[in-house]
């Protein structure tokens, strides 16, 4: 073997040739997710273009299907639109907030009388008599309580309270989420995704199948989660029904409605850390159940996979009326983006247009409660063999940040907070995000959830 070596340089010259270029066919960047890089053999001959159209995204681009036809027509703009940016489109004529000068993140009032946290401030003035509630709608991003439930535990730290507050009576992830044992049978779920009918601003809700059960145990993995001493079932029952609730394990209690097309509540009290409940019935809608204490503060988690945010305006002013009588909010903060952001898209004046229909009639349904917009994070693409901030975010962000100025709402530069452009490289390398360069992981959440607590809760003591 080492004669043929030695005496064949030639050959095996050819040889390591062929192999080189047999690898330049192979879809290195296809078969691993955008994490390997295509190989050419001629790439160090012939140099690549700088930022090359055949540019590769990490993330997929998961758009919302509600948006497709609405961000390709202002694709058809974009030729337009000078060096790919937004600058000659959009004037800044109306920002009266210099981003330029904050080196962190504040959260950016643009109420009209710069009193954009007046509600939630009075609602915590009374915090020991009531619950001050706080609801955070969004996508994947904020799945499974990975950012909200340090928010959560923080402001609790801070302002008493207990208890995960809102939650579906049935989740597909639910062996995801850290911050409550859950168990169920029985439902089917629908989201505002696939239904509008009766549509309240979770956007979810659940419908019973016969026998339908859940239970919630608390969570020892994060503070003040562990018990509560409200338990609130919120729901809709034509027939009459039984809804059978067992409490600490005890013996299980049975409490009977009248049917009714009206929003109903049952509402247990008492220290509460495991909590059973079941009906029988193919004709009951559960709307929500809330955990938490009938004082200090609770953060209710709402996200919804794959969505965009602009099926809001759909939601039932009648139905929430009747909700809030029971459950009403303070501060609404609303994440959406991902799944609008497309690495070919930079223009989302039509996107935003759009969001801020559902956000006015978020607004219209709950007059007393401030909205707080997070803009997205930061999020990486592969260009010239390197992970970068894709082009669209800048784009979004200013897009959003508009959209709040025009509302006169309050907004957050989630980006910002986590390090500007290019963060995203840092976080993943620290494991702060996933390896798609966009999502959070759990310590990634605390990470970033620590930063928006450490601002609110400075912008609440002014």
């Amino acid at each position: 073997m080492s004669r043929f070596n030695n005496s064949n340089p030639l050959l095996i010259l050819i040889i390591a040739l062929l192999i080189l270029i047999s690898v330049s066919f192979i879809p290195l960047n296809k078969i691993s997710n955008g994490f390997l890089k295509d190989f050419s053999f001629l790439s160090d001959i012939v140099p690549a273009e700088e930022d090359s159209s055949e540019n590769v995204v990490v993330a997929d681009d998961n758009l919302d299907p509600d948006i497709a036809e609405l961000l390709k027509n202002e694709q058809d703009n974009n030729d337009s639109i000078a060096n790919n940016n937004l600058t000659d489109s959009i004037s800044d004529d109306y920002v009266y907030c210099d981003t330029s000068i904050y080196t962190e993140p504040v959260i950016e009032d643009y109420t009209p009388n710069r009193t954009g946290l007046q509600h939630l401030k009075m609602a915590l003035s009374h915090r020991g008599s009531k619950t001050v509630r706080i609801a955070f709608l969004g996508d994947s991003y904020i799945e499974g309580d990975i950012f909200t439930q340090n928010i959560r535990e923080a402001l609790q730290d801070n302002f008493g309270g207990s208890g995960i507050g809102y939650t579906p009576v049935h989740s597909e992830i639910a062996g995801f989420r850290r911050s409550v044992n859950q168990t169920s049978s029985g439902w089917k779920i629908k989201n505002i995704t696939e239904s509008k009918a009766n549509m309240t601003l979770s956007g979810v809700y659940c419908n019973a199948t016969g026998l339908a059960k859940t239970q919630f145990k608390g969570s020892k993995k994060l503070r003040h989660l562990e018990s509560w001493n409200t338990s609130t079932l919120l729901f809709i029952s034509p027939d009459d029904v039984d809804i059978n609730v067992s409490q600490n394990k005890g013996e299980e209690q049975t409490h009977h409605f009248t049917g009714s097309q009206e929003v109903q509540a049952l509402e247990i009290d008492g220290q509460t850390s495991n909590i059973s409940i079941s009906v029988n019935s193919n004709n009951f809608t559960a709307l929500g159940l809330y955990l938490n204490d009938n004082n200090g503060i609770a953060v209710d988690n709402m996200p919804i996979r794959g969505y965009a945010g602009i099926r809001h305006h759909s939601i039932s002013a009648p139905i929430i009326e009747q909700m809030r009588q029971y459950i009403d909010y303070d501060l609404i903060v609303i994440e959406y983006g991902i799944n609008a952001i497309s690495s070919k898209q930079l223009n989302y004046n039509s996107y935003t247009s759009a969001l801020k229909k559902d956000i006015l009639k978020i607004k219209s349904c709950y007059p007393n409660a401030d909205i707080l917009i997070l803009g997205v994070g930061d999020r990486g693409e592969r260009r010239n063999g390197e992970i970068q901030t894709m082009k669209a975010v800048p784009a979004m962000i200013k897009a959003q940040r508009r959209m709040a100025q025009e509302l006169g709402i309050l907004f957050w530069d989630t980006q910002l907070a986590m390090g500007g452009n290019n963060s995203i490289v840092e976080w993943t390398n620290n494991k702060d995000t996933n390896k798609d360069y966009t999502h959070l992981s759990f310590k990634g959440g605390a990470r970033l959830g620590k930063l928006f607590s450490d601002r609110l809760i400075e912008e609440i003591g002014k």
